[in-house]
């Protein structure tokens, strides 16, 4: 008979099975005590005590859960600290010393932190583990120092946004055989050195062509570099190259044929960025299809024939850019046949009618500054998800077509600015409750505005894209396991940017900007009646234009309801009455016009915003009085009113008249009477009949 377990003989099986699996079980070790001393010297270091809002968490007892910092789970030794979220208020220089204590750190992030003064080599050197190391944002300056050569565990270097002026030696560069991502945007290097990264201004020195670059690199950025338009440099840099993800050369002068070598080099090339250089020629194609091409951006050049068997060439393509070059002619219909989700052809030659051979799948189409003409593009099999659509200085003609505005329920652009379109504003453009920028300006539309107005934008702030947070020069892509690369002007959810007409000025409103931006532009048309007072509670305004139009009544005082305005131009109608004075609780107001229409009354004087705005604002306006304008409000002639004669003035015109008729019917019957009797020799005795009787 088994005797039952005495608790002491429980409490030792349970020891015991705890000691057994202890080395099964994972450890997540508490940071050591010289990695949280180190840690702590660098906050005191980088952050101030006025600087609460600002500053990382790091209030637990284990600094492997503070903010920013990553741990090794078996050691506690500290292997990342990223500070790029938390960057203090005042420069500092960098002092590498600091992190030295921290034995493992392998990544290293300082981006956006306001580091200044040079890059001390003899700290930055002795960290042999580092793997990335993030410094842009910065203020940064001097030489690169020659011994990083000794980081060749180092696989992402991004020192772009500096003000670094260096001569790089080729023997940094070849010496950093584990390199995969390189970026020094954005600063002033010069010299005879290995390629470098975007945003820099040096000459490459032919001497140095025959350098190579690690064979792993994945993503080189050579950006805004000063290569003097030698596409050769290029070539031999990257012709030797074929684990290519990422490659941007845009900017750089370029000239030549369209490389297409490049894409046939690399078979994982996904993002291939060339604008802003001198490339001419058709668009060469590589000679066989290329599926992993997911980016092309070659705007800005001096391309002018599109292959149509570019739908075959790149299937998979999702973002074309091929703004601003020399293409011309019918719109490609190949396009039709890809799954683009974003087409850029604006600033071309292209003409003819689009509407049969529209990207049907695309979300974002920019077409604008061609010749297209026709009606309004609207196939029936076109994506009701688009997002944005610009066809601002075209051709176009016809009516606004009314089931456009039902078929696109999330469109949040629209850009029709400077075409023919006419006829009246349908009211189902009430239905773009997302709506964030719409631009009619410049057509011939006409009649009143809809009143339904005010529902266009409703749920706006309830939409957003899938943004990723900018890194330091633009959206991003994951890549390895945390980092990114850097996509400069093609965004990961839309193109780089919208632009949008107030009365003093063209704002671009680039990347996630445009969520927070939204206007109306109908200027320049023949719109009559009176403002809807309900645009008041379109509340998430931020410009708003009708200017040149034939808008007659009074300006509606719920305009003081658009707490977030910035522009409000209303010049050149017939708007009458006085200014409303709430609008001086339009605090944000930047720009702001009534100029040339019929309004009386004291401006809104000097108070808020309107102390900003000069005389131009009210001018053409000669009854309004006070300032900024020189008229005092006791000085000025009252709006001259109509005679109070007018009824006498009626009823002389109509004495006139009854004496003229009865005139006029006097000598009719007259000389009618007298023509009978003359003719008819029966009337005339009967006539003298008549009268003997009536004497006698």
């Amino acid at each position: 008979m088994l005797r039952p377990c005495t608790p002491l003989l429980k409490l030792g099986l349970l020891c015991l099975l705890i000691i057994c699996s202890e080395p099964f079980l994972p450890r997540c070790a508490a940071c050591t005590r010289d990695d949280r001393t180190a840690l702590l010297d660098i906050r005191v270091y980088f952050f101030h005590q006025d600087a609460d809002s600002n500053q990382p968490d790091w209030s637990s007892r284990d600094c492997c859960r503070w903010d920013g910092v990553t741990c090794n789970s078996r050691t506690g030794r500290v292997t990342g600290l990223d500070l790029g979220n938390f960057p203090p208020y005042t420069p500092s220089l960098l002092n590498a010393t600091l992190f030295l204590p921290l034995q493992e750190l392998r990544n290293l992030s300082l981006r956006g932190n306001l580091v200044k003064g040079c890059i001390p080599g003899a700290d930055v050197c002795n960290m042999a583990s580092l793997q990335e190391l993030h410094l842009c944002n910065n203020f940064l300056s001097g030489e690169l120092p020659r011994c990083m050569q000794n980081l060749t565990s180092l696989k992402i270097l991004d020192l772009s946004n500096n003000h670094l002026k260096v001569k790089f030696p080729s023997v940094i560069f070849s010496s950093l055989t584990s390199l995969v991502k390189l970026s020094l945007s954005n600063n002033d290097l010069e010299g005879l050195m290995f390629p470098t990264s975007s945003g820099n201004n040096f000459q490459m020195g032919m001497e140095n062509q025959a350098a190579v670059l690690s064979a792993r690199l994945q993503v080189l950025v050579l950006r805004n570099c000063n290569l003097n338009g030698n596409s050769s440099v290029i070539r031999s840099l990257l012709l030797h190259q074929h684990a290519l993800y990422f490659v941007d050369i845009s900017n750089n002068n370029q000239t030549g044929s369209f490389p297409s070598w490049l894409i046939e080099n690399n078979v994982n090339l996904s993002y291939l960025l060339l604008r802003g250089n001198s490339f001419s020629g058709p668009l060469l194609l590589p000679s066989k299809a290329h599926i992993n091409l997911a980016v092309l951006d070659a705007s800005c050049n001096s391309l002018h024939k599109l292959p149509t068997e570019i739908n075959i060439t790149f299937p998979n393509l999702q973002f074309l850019n091929l703004s601003a070059n020399s293409f011309q002619g019918v719109f490609p219909s190949a396009l039709s046949y890809m799954a683009l989700e974003s087409l850029d052809l604006s600033c071309n030659n292209f003409s003819d009618n689009i509407g049969a051979t529209l990207v049907t799948n695309v979300a974002y189409i920019h077409l604008s500054e061609n010749q297209f003409n026709g009606t309004f593009p609207f196939p029936l099999s076109l994506k009701t998800s688009i997002y944005s659509m610009d066809l601002r200085g075209n051709q176009f003609s016809g009516t606004l077509p009314s089931r456009m505005f039902k078929a696109f329920p999330v469109l949040k652009v629209l850009l029709l600015e400077r075409n023919k379109f006419e006829g009246m504003i349908p009211n189902d453009i009430c239905h773009l409750k997302y709506l964030r920028l719409l631009d009619l300006s410049h057509n011939k539309l006409s009649g009143q505005l809809p009143s339904c107005l005010s529902n266009m934008g409703l749920d706006a702030d309830l939409f957003d894209f899938d943004y990723q947070n900018s890194n330091c020069s633009g959206a991003q892509f994951e890549f390895e396991r945390g980092s990114y690369v850097e996509i400069p002007y093609i965004f990961e959810a839309e193109p780089d940017q919208e632009e949008f007409m107030t009365k003093s000025r063209q704002d671009n409103y680039k990347g996630k900007i445009l969520n927070y931006m939204s206007g109306l532009d109908f200027s320049s048309n023949q719109l009559i009646g009176s403002i809807p007072q309900s645009i008041g509670d379109m509340k998430w305004l931020r410009a708003l234009n009708f200017s040149d139009n034939y808008l007659d009544g009074s300006i509606p005082k719920s305009f003081s309801n658009l707490s977030y305005l910035e522009s409000l131009d209303l010049s050149y109608n017939k708007l009458t009455g006085k200014i409303p004075p709430e609008l001086v609780a339009l605090f944000s107001l930047e720009v702001f016009s009534v100029a040339y229409n019929n309004l009386s009354g004291p401006t809104p004087g000097t108070k808020g915003q309107f102390s900003t705005f000069d005389p131009s604002s009210y001018e053409g306006n000669p009854y309004l009085c006070g300032p900024p304008l020189s008229k005092s409000c006791t000085m000025v002639p009252s709006i001259p009113q109509p005679e109070e004669h007018g009824e006498e003035d009626d009823d002389k015109v109509g004495d006139i008249v009854l004496f003229g008729c009865s005139a006029l019917f006097y000598v009719v019957g007259f000389w009618t009477s007298l023509s009978m009797l003359y003719f008819k020799t029966s009337w005339r005795w009967s006539w003298f009949s008549a009268v003997d009787r009536f004497v006698w």
